[in-house]
């Protein structure tokens, strides 16, 4: 049987780290891209430290010739794009085009990464599937239209593709993140954690089933060809349901108060990418908050 050959952009990423540590341990022949490779990629990956907003379609062509490539490489925080828009633009939509050029240039397929972040945020739980209608005129935040624009780039040039919608990712970072880290690290420092509203929801995911969701679709990309799907968390989780979590993994009280923010809803529904593959994450909220306080109370010991 004919080894797939991978290439993983933003090899250095939160979400590539792990990736990569599921791909060592099948028999993938990966290339790890990343502007500035981080020191952990095991030696017995093919690495390429290389800035691909400066480097041209037809060398990216070459790099993807009979491959797979899973583009994770982005901006990817709201306030990552907010303060360097033009940067932004560049690297969540120009690059986006060159490699969906340089992937059909190469007769190479693509895994994209997209966000649950393009669907609006409602103060009420409404479900979006996958074929809700995106409107740009309906976002304010520059993130979520550069995702927006991304998306609609790999649907109209990129014929051999499967877009992916993350749901919010969390997991064991040295710098928390997301509201699950964030708020873990507060409850670990002290009793008392504020945030903008309890009733704020997500299906959050943690960075081990995303990558084996990648994995999935990267298995099986017969089935996900020119689709896109939601991958996310199994459930809608609350900042309330999080600090109950924290109260109880913690074995202590913890003094919560919602700020004057609004809530804030997004719940992109899951069951196609479930029944597609019949898939479902591993690890639920509770062994997630459980992991991310041993490993945060072991960073502040310096284990």
């Amino acid at each position: 049987m004919r080894t797939t050959r991978v290439v993983l952009t933003g090899s250095s990423g939160f979400v590539g780290k792990k990736l990569l540590q599921i791909l060592l341990s099948k028999d993938y022949d990966v290339l790890a891209i990343d502007k500035d490779l981080a020191s952990e990629i095991p030696n017995n990956i093919s690495c390429l430290s290389i800035d691909l907003v400066h480097t041209s379609t037809d060398e990216l062509a070459k790099l993807f010739k009979d491959s797979i490539v899973i583009h994770l490489a982005a901006i990817s925080t709201s306030v990552g794009c907010e303060n360097n828009p033009f940067l932004a633009l560049q690297v969540n939509v120009d690059l986006t085009k060159k490699i969906v050029d340089a992937v059909s240039i190469a007769s190479a397929k693509l895994i994209f990464a997209s966000s649950e972040w393009v669907y609006p945020q409602k103060d009420r739980e409404t479900r979006y599937s996958e074929d809700a209608e995106l409107r740009l005129d309906q976002e304010t935040n520059f993130y979520t239209m550069t995702k927006i624009v991304g998306e609609w780039i790999v649907q109209r040039y990129c014929m051999d593709s499967c877009i992916l919608r993350f749901g919010i990712i969390y997991g064991e970072r040295q710098v928390p993140q997301s509201a699950v880290e964030s708020m873990t690290q507060l409850a670990i420092d002290s009793q008392d954690i504020e945030v903008g509203s309890l009733e704020t929801a997500r299906r959050f995911i943690h960075v081990e089933d995303v990558s084996r969701g990648i994995i999935q679709v990267l298995e099986d990309f017969e089935n996900a060809r020119n689709k896109i799907f939601n991958l996310a968390g199994d459930r809608l989780v609350s900042l309330r349901d999080i600090a109950d979590i924290l109260r109880d993994t913690l074995g202590r009280s913890l003094s919560v108060k919602a700020g004057k923010g609004i809530t804030s809803i997004r719940n992109p529904d899951v069951q196609l990418f479930y029944s597609t593959f019949n898939w479902k994450p591993r690890i639920t909220i509770e062994e997630g908050v459980k992991r991310l306080v041993l490993y945060l109370t072991n960073q502040s010991r310096g284990k």
